[in-house]
């Protein structure tokens, strides 16, 4: 008697008895057993999960013991709270310069103006630390990044030169990152933080600059404020605000 499939004798135990097959099988088994080598290995589950822990790393990532590997291992809101009074405070207060300068030298000769105000980068971005006093002349806060437009009466220099605030929730800038101190990628384990400390800086930036202003009442009002920028375009200047104060 042989094995079948769909009713059809099975190539592998043709002319072999499946008593023959299953002892074989069997013996196998006994053999392994005592030679303490299981054929199958079970993986242990995670109790919170009910899904397969794959390796160790992975396992000490789950108590964070480990970055390289667990997705929720590294808080970026954590880490940029405690790291911004040693990080970025000190850099947004050394290195600011009036923004009308700075867009005046940029208009002369912008790699002069870099080599004279970006806060020096290992990369080939140009991030500027900028303050400023001006009058909100137009609140657009339709679109997910939010744009305060900004006219300065006093410097008729920067008439039709589009200056804006962003105000978010959507900031797509790493302006703030690239001008902190110890944030260099080979300060965190993979690409992910990078990206996620960079977006968690500006979120703070952003709490900090309308906390207690909000976005949508500053229309029409005059604001000293201080941010960062990256220089894109000199046409169009989009800053990323840390500090925010309306004049009386």
């Amino acid at each position: 008697m042989g094995l079948t499939v769909s009713g059809k004798p099975s190539g592998f135990s043709r002319g072999v008895p499946a008593v023959a097959i299953v002892a074989v099988v069997a013996a196998a088994l006994v053999a392994t057993t005592l030679i303490g080598g299981p054929l199958v290995s079970l993986r242990p589950l995670d109790p919170a999960t009910g899904r397969v822990v794959l390796n160790t790393a992975q396992s000490a990532n789950a108590k964070g013991l480990n970055q390289k590997f667990a997705i929720n291992s590294f808080n970026p809101e954590q880490f940029v709270e405690q790291q911004w009074a040693s990080d970025v405070q000190p850099v947004l207060d050394k290195d600011a310069v009036d923004l009308p300068t700075v867009l005046a030298a940029i208009a002369a000769n912008p790699a002069d103006a870099a080599t004279r105000f970006a806060v020096p980068h290992p990369g080939a971005t140009k991030n500027f630390v900028v303050s400023g006093t001006a009058r909100v002349a137009e609140a657009n806060l339709k679109s997910p990044l939010g744009l305060l437009t900004l006219e300065f009466p006093d410097n008729p220099e920067l008439v039709g030169q589009k200056i804006q605030l962003l105000t978010g929730p959507l900031v797509i800038s790493t302006a703030l990152r690239d001008v902190a101190s110890n944030m260099s990628l080979n300060a965190f384990t993979n690409q992910t933080q990078y990206a996620d400390v960079a977006a968690a800086l500006n979120k703070q930036a952003l709490a900090r600059a309308y906390g207690q202003v909000p976005a949508v009442s500053l229309a029409g009002k005059t604001v000293t404020f201080s941010g960062v920028f990256n220089l894109q375009s000199p046409t169009t200047i989009r800053i990323v605000p840390v500090s925010l104060t309306v004049e009386e």
